[in-house]
């Protein structure tokens, strides 16, 4: 993951800044459909002035004050408030009114475009600093967010299996390199820290086993380890077999550029 960070890094560079430049846009989303292009200036939203590209994502994102009482799905959005964005296109200034949509996946508001980033090329050298210091928030946003979705009841029902992570990937693929190579070096992290979870057939498993050998100073019976390592195994595939199922019956698309 650090590698591939580095890689991105000095390829193609690191955000140093969110200008208030329209950058990409969703198709099939409000902003689009309004008739908003890359390259427009955002100057205002509902009147009031926007210093930077970080002001108007947090802007949008609080635009309604709640979830809808009715969830989005595929073939039917959930639309809230409309935007008035004070634009400067072409040394001109326009007024232009964009919905908000509601995202179930992010649970934010969105209009369906996203500021252009600065960037800056990093040396090799800076390159895998980044690389070290960006795994270690990734690291760190995972798991509060899985302990988010524990103490919330909703992990289980969060949870993707391998479809779903194939069908990510396309996605990032046809979103660009930079896209693809950020995506596999998440998944790698994830898969690094699931294979780390004290759960039998995995290393972290193995590892719980070697601590409770120190703690009563005898080895467990490797018989009985070997069992549980099997029914761990099984369980294990159960559950990757019932997400493959429900990843083709309920397919994700997660909006990229």
């Amino acid at each position: 993951a650090v590698l591939l960070l580095g890689v991105i890094a000095v390829t193609f560079g690191v955000a140093i800044a969110v200008s208030t430049r329209v950058g990409t846009l969703l198709s099939g989303y409000p902003a689009a459909k309004a008739g908003l292009r890359p390259g427009d200036v955002i100057i205002a939203i509902d009147g009031r002035p926007m210093r930077d590209g970080e002001e108007i994502v947090r802007t949008i994102h609080s635009s309604n004050p709640n979830p809808p009482a009715t969830l989005p799905t595929n073939s039917q959005p959930v639309y809230g408030r409309t935007l008035a964005l004070l634009i400067r296109r072409d040394g001109s200034q326009l007024e232009i009114h964009v919905a908000t949509q509601y995202d179930a996946r992010q649970r934010v508001w969105l209009t369906g475009f996203s500021p252009s980033v600065i960037r800056e090329r990093l040396d090799p050298v800076r390159a895998l600093g980044w690389g070290v210091v960006t795994t270690g928030r990734d690291i760190a946003a995972y798991l509060s967010a899985i302990g988010g979705l524990a103490l919330s009841g909703r992990l289980i029902a969060e949870l993707s299996g391998p479809v779903a992570a194939v069908r990510v990937l396309g996605q990032a693929a046809q979103s660009g390199a930079e896209y693809f190579l950020y995506i596999t070096a998440f998944f790698s992290i994830i898969i690094g820290l699931f294979n780390l979870f004290p759960l039998p057939a995995l290393d972290g498993g193995r590892a719980a086993f070697l601590i409770v050998e120190g703690l009563r100073r005898r080895p467990v019976d490797p018989r009985r380890e070997g069992y549980i390592h099997l029914v761990g195994l099984a369980l294990l595939l159960c559950l990757i077999i019932a997400l493959t199922v429900r990843d083709i019956i309920h397919p994700i698309h997660i909006p990229l550029p």
